[in-house]
């Protein structure tokens, strides 16, 4: 593996908001206020959808191919609890890249972002 890319998509305005309240607001130093604010003004919910879009690219049998999958995942109970879908894939996501990590199959050096 030569590339591997994790991107979300949030919605409109989201990075410019996080921005302001934890850089210009001070709040990254201060996460029990941010934690706070942000549960008493954002509702929270457990019937959320994620769509993954995955791609691979590399040369097979001399043409160089290109392997398109999406998904959509909903949340799911485990264990007796409700998972939401953006919990389910953040850590099954987290899950895999530590996977390959420690089974070698990308660099053990490199800038993560």
């Amino acid at each position: 593996m030569r590339t591997l890319n994790y991107k979300t998509v949030r919605y409109e305005g989201h990075q410019y908001l996080m921005k302001f309240l934890t850089q210009e607001l001070g709040l990254s130093d201060r996460h029990e206020l941010l934690q706070e604010i942000l549960e008493n003004s954002i509702p929270i919910t457990k019937q959320d959808v994620v769509v993954i879009f995955c791609f691979v690219t590399g040369w097979k049998n001399g043409y160089l191919q290109q392997i398109s999958d999406v998904r959509k995942i909903y949340p799911l109970n485990l264990y007796g609890e409700t998972w939401s879908s953006i919990q389910l894939t953040t850590s099954a996501s987290l899950c895999a890249v530590l996977d390959i990590y420690l089974h070698g199959e990308v660099p053990h050096t490199g800038f993560l972002k």
